[in-house]
This record gives C-alpha cells, structure tokens and sequence, in this order.
C-alpha cells in the first residue's frame, strides 16, 4: 500500500477526473472507477493528466519559442527522445497489471 497524504491523493483524483479518466461515485455503493476500459488508457494519458504535458526540454514545449532551434545541434537529438519517450508511454493499463 501507498503512504500518499489524503490531501494529494484527492488533487491527482481531481486531475483523473477532469481529465475523464475516472468517475467517481457518491453512496454506499460509490467509489473511484476508471471511466474506461484499461486497454484503453494509456500510461502516458495519466501523466499528463497529473503532470500536464511531457516535454523533455523547454524547446519541445508546445508554446516554445526557442530562437536556436535551427542552428542548435542537439535539438534532432532531443526530438528523437521525446518521440521514443512518447511511444514508451502508449502503454495501455491492462499491461501493467
């Protein structure tokens, strides 16, 4: 069992819910379910739920506005990382079980 504090475990709760990966039922019968079917959740869709968006480097970022990134040798390098990290994390629940 994990020790996370109430108070942390409610936010990631509200992020999952927002994010509709799980629905949350009040009663005697309520709970936390998944809103879908594992398969169909992805590993990567949970962290970013959580986390927000993954960017390996700030010139990755959605909104970046890297003025070097033409001329900036390691940028293919950082591409091709975030790419692989990407596919790593399409991974769907029921694999991890």
């Amino acid at each position: 069992m994990q020790e996370i504090p109430p108070y942390f475990l409610s936010k990631i709760l509200a992020r999952l819910i927002i994010a509709g990966l799980v629905e949350s039922k009040r009663g005697t019968s309520g709970g936390i379910t998944l809103a879908r079917p594992p398969h169909q959740i992805s590993l990567r869709e949970v962290i970013e739920a959580v986390e927000g968006p993954l960017a390996l480097n700030a010139c990755l970022a959605a909104a970046s506005t890297c003025n070097r990134e033409t001329n900036c040798k390691v940028h293919p390098v950082w591409v091709r990382a975030q790419e692989a990290l990407l596919k790593e994390l399409e991974i769907t629940l029921d694999k991890l079980v």
